[in-house]
């Protein structure tokens, strides 16, 4: 009986078991079948996802905030569902402006001659009345294109005394103790396109309801009335401080204190003072509420003070943290559209970009290359601008819409990329936003795709990339946008103007070369497909596919904008695309303030060498991301031990390393964090951010709940001279559970002196195993000509043991500017004359270190850089524009330039009027002779060549 019921419980048993397994086959069967048919909708979305679309509308302005009214579009909600751009939740109520006088709305909504010509010269109407100057570089963008006010550096305000010495014209608030007519007359000497009765009526409104020219007028009447007397007018920092400090001026205005008499506290440092009589002019402290008032009247004709320090936020909106209003905080609400009519309608630093790229590079080490770059630029004519002008404006006068509405698109454009996956399934990615040309902003994505969407062959890159004009008879919308938006230039002897045109040459090396096929993988780049296809008709120009510059037709259908779309998985070195979106603005950061002597000021320098324009001003003021990443970058501290570094205030050093000695590090509280969690052992420093998220309040590491796949840890760069520092990021890199700097440094019980000497007991160091990990952890984000520096340095300073061999492993990354700039068998000869160049600074040689000698001349070293495969494309492509009469010159000149037959002619002249294409021919012959690796150099008699 028990034999049977065991036997029954045995057959039952593994009846179950099959039963079991039948049904994990089966579950496993239909998630793969699921799995199979979630792909093929994905492809078949990514394959068709281009035939139908509609193009993206924001829609119309119809949302309110609730706390001040401004108006918003919906789709510019934050995560909490709130519009806290304008006030900030709620935490800054300003009093609104009066209305504007009629005389102002008149000439800014009108379209009389009058009002046109006040709008056309506004900056020039407003200098005219300003009491205070503005100095600044005004640089306008090259080009054509919309007006675009754009400043380089350091802006500076300034006030002049009362009255003007005998060398200087009257200006500014001068003026003002004119009567009317002699200060029009005087005003318009210095404006002459202005118009004198805009002029008389704009005078009579401010000397009516302005305070501050009522201040200037009421000080010199007090001049007249004691001129033996010390008078000053001062213009308060905060009119809301106790005037009593000044002991009771003679007179105070609104804005004003007259004194008369040298009683009273001088004046406070942001205050401003104005004197009867100088040499010099006051500067005006951007934190003075008078500021704004004095340096643009017609935006504030009755004196409407700005922003001043002791502005508060709404009592029962403020945080304990921050209690007081922002200049950001106030701009922005003053900035904001509101119901009503309102005058006022009409980030990131050198090192900022640098740690933001070295982020964006341990993205690469972990995903790998990006797959796609894209340049998305902001279309003015896109309907929901449009919408928004009200009445005269244009969309240049509108930045704020501008970068609203291009903000909106974006977070479209990368819910499309990365949610919906047009391209497939997103790994990473990131974005960085430019303001160039005419001030439109710019985004540039880099796209890193998973294993089953990267882009590998030819077919795949035209399924996603184009680089032709689309059949107007098949795709109207599609060809319109296409000729609207992607059309380079034209440029070149088309249009020779153009603002890409560099020493004759097109920058973007347009016109392409026609191509029946596309070239996947070309010196690391593809060639896109460019049939040659009858040209039409774009404006006054003729086209074809040379000039289209590569899209995606889904996107360009849906945005209506210019996107360029170009593969990238193939490129060498990456490096150069991410220096590329992160190469910043620009600036002129270096001085020689004495012979032998380098003063670098970055701050200042930067502050000198930023361009701004308004799109750019509103961008930050709407506090939008200028750059963003898919993942958390965490940057760990790399430090010796009492090294870490310490930000300080001049004067509060001692303050400052009392404060240091108690804060722990990211390093110093990983020690901790291996003390305390035997579950971090086995964690490397440098993965320990995916796990434990670093509280900068009480500088301890904590276990993450959440996120962590989305977090990378980057240890930073350190320079191979900094040698301990350096030998502890490599010791880091391998190390994990270390509890202190001791215990980094004790290898098998044995504590070493120094970290090279720990590397070297754990075996890091034998042969040149250093110097190649080196110059390959450099190679992925340095520059060749830093990596040849970095060699050079390493034969300096390093004990390498094959330095030929160093050569040979690493000569593809150290040569591969010269090659592409030459050739692959010329570029190694540059690259090795540039390090025996470098060499000579550590008493070092080519031949001492046993490297290929070069024998380059001077001359050839120092001649103009010039890649010979792009001269023989452009050769190829100017020849196939020649007529014929310009292709015999050609032709013939050539036979001269290499026909050593002695009764070959070797002096030619060739003659023509004005635009028969004397300069193009020049230019054929020129890269046509370069293209064959031969030198050439055009020469003219002064004041005869045109060009």
């Amino acid at each position: 009986m028990n034999l049977s019921r065991a036997v029954g419980y045995i057959i039952r048993n593994e009846q179950r078991r099959t039963e079991r397994s039948q049904e994990t086959v089966q579950e496993s069967t239909i998630r793969r079948r699921i799995r199979n048919e979630a792909d093929n909708r994905r492809r078949t979305k990514r394959v068709c996802i281009r035939n139908d679309v509609e193009e993206h509308n924001c829609g119309t302005m119809s949302e309110q905030c609730g706390f001040c009214g401004a108006v918003y579009w919906k789709e510019e909600k934050n995560t909490a569902h709130k519009y806290t751009k304008c006030c900030h939740d709620g935490k800054v109520q300003l009093p609104a402006f009066p209305d504007a006088p009629e005389l102002l709305k008149v000439l800014l909504t009108e379209n009389s001659p009058d009002a046109k010509n006040y709008r056309q010269r506004i900056r020039e109407y407003n200098s005219a009345f300003a009491f205070a100057s503005m100095g600044a570089q005004i640089k306008s963008p090259r080009g054509t294109g919309p007006y675009c006010y754009r400043l380089h550096g350091q802006v500076y305000h300034r006030v002049s005394p009362l009255y003007a010495s005998d060398q200087h014209k009257e200006s500014y608030g001068q003026l003002y103790i004119f009567d009317s007519s002699e200060a029009t007359e005087k005003r318009l000497s210095n404006n002459q396109n202005c118009l004198q009765h805009v002029f008389e009526k704009l005078d009579f409104m401010l000397r009516e309801i302005n305070p501050f020219a009522q201040s200037y007028l009421q000080m010199h009447r007090l001049v007249q009335e004691h001129p033996t007397t010390s008078v000053k007018m001062v213009f308060l920092e905060d009119k809301n401080l106790d005037m009593r400090r000044y002991n009771a001026p003679t007179l105070c205005t609104e804005v004003a204190a007259i004194f008369v008499g040298d009683n009273g506290e001088p004046p406070a440092n942001r205050d401003i003072c104005v004197y009867p009589v100088g040499n010099t002019c006051q500067s005006i402290s951007p934190l003075n509420q008078c500021c704004d008032p004095m340096t643009y009247p017609l935006l504030f004709p009755r004196g409407e003070c700005s922003w001043n320090t002791g502005m508060e936020h709404v009592e029962e909106r403020r945080t304990a943290k921050r209690t007081r209003v922002t200049q950001l905080q106030y701009y922005a609400y003053r900035l904001s559209q509101r119901n009503g009519f309102s005058i006022l309608h009409n980030s990131g630093s050198p090192r900022h970009m640098q740690q933001n790229y070295q982020d964006a590079m341990a993205m690469v080490r972990k995903f790998g290359k990006p797959d796609l770059f894209l340049t998305f630029t902001c279309n003015p004519s896109w309907s929901e601008i449009l919408n928004s002008m009200e009445g005269v404006q244009r969309p240049e006068d509108r930045p704020d819409i501008i970068v609203r509405v291009f903000n909106m698109k974006l977070k479209e454009l990368l819910e499309d990329i990365c949610k919906h996956g047009i391209f497939g399934t997103v790994l990473a990615y990131i974005y960085v936003i430019e303001f160039q040309k005419r001030g439109l902003p710019h985004a540039h994505i880099l796209l890193t795709l998973d294993s089953e969407s990267k882009i590998r062959t030819k077919d795949d890159i035209d399924k996603f990339v184009s680089a032709e004009l689309p059949d107007p008879c098949t795709d109207l919308r599609l060809f319109q946008i296409v000729t609207k938006c992607m059309v380079h230039g034209p440029c070149g002897t088309i249009n020779i103007n153009s603002p890409c045109m560099r020493d004759g040459q097109c920058c973007k090396s347009f016109p392409k070369q026609f191509k029946d096929d596309t070239e996947e993988n070309v010196n690391g780049y593809p060639i896109y497909r460019r049939r040659a296809t009858e040209p039409v008709q774009v404006g006054k120009y003729s086209i074809d596919n040379r000039w289209v510059v590569p899209y995606n037709p889904w996107l360009l259908k849906k945005f209506n904008a210019h996107i360029n779309v170009e593969v990238c998985a193939s490129v060498k070195s990456v490096k150069y695309l991410y220096k590329y979106v992160y190469k910043g603005h620009d600036a002129a950061s270096v001085k020689i303030q004495k012979e032998g002597a380098l003063d670098h000021d970055e701050i200042l320098s930067f502050v000198e060498g930023r361009y701004v324009s308004a799109p750019e001003a509103m961008w930050r003021l709407n506090e939008f991301n200028l750059s963003h990443k898919s993942h958390t970058v965490v940057r760990l501290a790399v430090h010796l031990p009492q090294q870490q570094p310490i930000v300080y205030q001049d004067g509060q050093e001692a303050q400052a390393i009392e404060r240091a000695a108690l804060r722990k590090t990211t390093l110093t509280s990983w020690f901790e964090l291996n003390k305390n969690d035997p579950s971090a052992h086995n964690i490397s420093y440098s993965d320990i951010p995916q796990y434990y998220v670093f509280d900068k309040s009480t500088t301890n590491w904590k276990k993450r709940q959440r996120g962590g796949q989305n977090v990378i840890g980057r240890l930073p760069v350190v320079s191979i001279l900094d040698s301990e520092r350096y030998y502890l990021r490599m010791l880091l890199l391998r190390k994990s559970g270390a509890i202190s700097f001791d215990d980094i440094l004790t290898v098998n019980g044995l504590r070493c002196i120094t970290f090279q000497q720990a590397c070297q007991e754990y075996g890091l160091l034998r042969g040149d195993q250093q110097w190649h990990d080196a110059l390959n952890e450099a190679a992925q984000f340095q520059s060749p000509r830093q990596l040849r520096m970095l060699f050079a340095m390493i034969c300096g300073f390093g004990e390498v043991e094959d330095v030929p061999d160093l050569w040979v492993q690493h000569q593809v990354s150290l040569c591969e500017d010269f090659v592409h700039r030459y050739s692959e068998q010329t570029g190694p000869h540059y690259a090795l004359a540039d390090i025996e160049e470098l060499l000579t600074s550590y008493n070092l040689s080519l031949q001492k270190l046993h490297l290929p000698t070069v024998d380059l001349p001077a001359s050839v070293l120092e001649r103009a850089n010039f890649d010979v495969v792009e001269e023989q494309a452009k050769a190829n492509s100017y020849t196939m524009q020649l007529n014929s009469e310009q292709r015999n010159v050609v032709e013939i000149l050539l036979c001269a330039v290499y026909n050593n037959a002695a009764d070959t002619p070797k002096c030619y002249f060739s003659d023509g009027p004005a635009g028969t294409g004397k300069t193009f021919v020049y230019s054929t012959l020129l890269h046509t002779i370069r293209g064959r690796g031969d030198d050439v150099i055009p020469v003219a008699s002064t004041g005869i060549a045109a060009t």
